[in-house]
C-alpha cells in the first residue's frame, strides 16, 4: 500500500475538518443547554 501525498493531505484534511465540526458542534450544543 502506497499512499501519496495527495492521499495524506485529503486524509489530514477530512480528519481535521471532522474534529472542528465536533468542537462546533458541543458548543453549540453547550449553548443551547445553557
Amino acid at each position: 500500500m502506497n499512499y501519496s501525498l495527495l492521499d495524506s493531505m485529503m486524509l489530514i484534511g477530512s480528519l481535521g475538518l471532522f474534529l472542528f465540526g465536533m468542537k462546533t458542534m458541543s458548543e453549540g450544543l453547550q449553548k443551547a443547554a445553557l
